[in-house]
């Protein structure tokens, strides 16, 4: 699925091989059960990917928190949260907001005038226009005169006062960050040019993953659009009722007394904070599935997506989501930004890190966290790809006590008969036979380590449930040791078989 690329090496003689490799080629599917299997997966991945992706937590929240994740669904609903603040306050911002008296010379009548000064003289002198005839007042020959207006001294309110400021340019700075928001995503979505369809019955394999892609983003596009325009009704709104100046809205403004006594203000200052907690705005989630495509793996997503699922389910909470770099001498190995590689589990006095794609290399690994397991032969199962260091899918090590078991896993978009007939003697090579585990102590106590088995993950299912032992010759006398096993992953798989088959590796993996 997605893209493929051949490649041919030439080996001449004792001559060092020549490799050729063809462009990027789409992959051409039936439209089939497979596919619609395949985007059950995707939108499975969609659901659950949240530990997946390399973004930070807030402070004081962990991997199984509900904070511990944010993407742009979660902002356009922060936003409407604010909103909602916004208008419950509308009241109080109108009739009773923070102000400021400010004394303003005006025109006005002079029934108005509470004090006479110089300024006040002056400006009758040079305006006569405003007297008027009267019984008494300024006599000019035989007639009294009384201006009609005076230049006078006013106290006059004043909004424009630095929380208020806060306030309304809060709400701009909001207009133009979900109108960012809006134009990457016009961005992203005019990217999905799809290419045709449908050629001859036969569909692109990545439409499917361009589609709920594209699917996902249309839908927040909608959302906000809609929230911007209420975004801007608000602050045409505010605008009329708070005449003030405009701040610079870039970073969190100064928390001054009245956010913290004065309820409104209070309720608006932890919005505006938890908007600027809020850093994830690039959409990590849809991205994802765009590059799934791109890295044409959707299938050991899927699997990496499931197994935390279910191992969760099981008990384990997810304590930790990291990143480690894997190193051959001077070079780092296998570095795909954008998803965490370690996740550490536990429950109880157990330790179940499960590592993604980890690298098993013929040199012992050092320092805490170590995996202790090795290559030990640089022969491989097939000529031409001998090499230092093995790349499992995934790797499941159980501990506790003194005892460390491994279980290799293995993800593989095929069928089952495959599976069994043809990886499955190459996978048990590589992975059963040549690895070893490294010996070592811990608190001046021999930890016993072990290689408990290879499970093979398969993705191409009819109506297979569970797992299955490549033994089929087995005793009853004993079970066979290290286990070889395949497993149906895929969403035709029920829920209950799902559970059941990790309630089996976890069997194994315990030993």
């Amino acid at each position: 699925m997605g893209l493929v690329e051949l490649e041919i090496t030439l080996q001449k003689g004792e001559e060092p091989g020549e490799t050729w490799y063809t462009d990027l080629l789409p992959v051409l599917i039936q439209p089939s059960q497979q596919q619609e299997n395949l985007k059950a997966m995707v939108e499975y991945i969609y659901a659950h990917q949240a530990p997946l992706l390399r973004d930070k937590a807030p402070e004081g929240t962990g991997p199984d928190s509900r904070n511990g994740f944010q993407d742009f669904l979660s902002q356009l609903t922060l936003a409407e949260e604010i909103l909602q603040v916004y208008e419950e306050s509308y009241g109080y911002f109108k009739a009773n907001c923070r102000h400021t008296l400010e004394t303003a010379e005006v025109v006005d009548w002079t029934e108005k005038v509470q004090t006479v000064s110089p300024h006040t003289l002056q400006y009758l002198v040079r305006h006569p226009e405003y007297l008027r005839e009267a019984p008494f007042g300024i006599q000019v020959g035989d007639k009294h005169y009384l201006p009609e207006k005076l230049l006078m001294t006013q106290d006059k309110m004043s909004r424009d006062v630095y929380e208020n400021q806060v306030v309304l340019s809060f709400l701009q700075r909001m207009l133009y960050d979900i109108g960012e928001e809006g134009k990457e995503i016009r961005a992203l979505v005019q990217g999905l040019d799809l290419p045709e369809a449908d050629r001859e019955g036969y569909q692109l394999s990545s439409q499917v993953l361009y589609a709920n892609a594209a699917h996902m983003l249309k839908g927040f596009l909608e959302r906000c659009d809609e929230v911007e325009e209420r975004l801007q009704e608000m602050f045409v709104s505010y605008r009329q009722i708070l005449p003030v100046t405009l701040l610079d809205a870039s970073q969190m403004p100064e928390p001054t007394e009245p956010f913290f006594r004065v309820p409104q203000y209070y309720r608006i200052y932890l919005c505006i904070h938890q908007w600027y907690q809020n850093t994830c705005r690039h959409f990590p989630r849809e991205r994802m599935l765009l590059n799934l495509y791109e890295n044409t793996f959707v299938f050991e997503i899927y699997c990496l997506a499931r197994l935390l699922q279910g191992l969760r389910q099981e008990g384990f909470v997810l304590e930790e989501c990291r990143r480690k770099v894997y190193t051959l001498g001077s070079r780092n190995l296998y570095d795909h930004s954008g998803y965490q590689n370690v996740y550490r589990l536990e429950r109880g006095d157990e330790e179940l890190p499960l590592f993604f794609q980890p690298v098993l290399t013929d040199q012992p690994e050092q320092g805490p966290g170590a995996i202790h397991l090795y290559r030990n032969t640089t022969y491989a199962f097939k000529p031409l790809e001998e090499g230092h260091y093995y790349t499992p899918d995934y790797l499941l090590r159980w501990k506790q006590g003194n005892r460390e078991n491994y279980l290799i896993l293995d993800a593989k978009y095929s069928y089952r008969k495959k599976v069994l007939q043809e990886l499955m003697p190459e996978m048990s090579y590589k992975y059963l036979l040549s690895l070893s585990p490294v010996p070592y102590e811990e608190k001046g106590q021999p930890v016993e380590v072990a290689v408990r088995g290879l499970e093979i993950l398969y993705g191409l299912t009819h109506g297979e449930q569970q797992l299955e032992s490549f033994y089929n010759c087995q005793l009853p006398v004993k079970e066979i040791r290290p286990a070889a096993n395949v497993i149906p992953f895929s969403e035709e798989v029920t829920e209950e078989n799902q559970q059941e088959n990790i309630r089996e590796l976890l069997r194994e993996v315990r030993g």
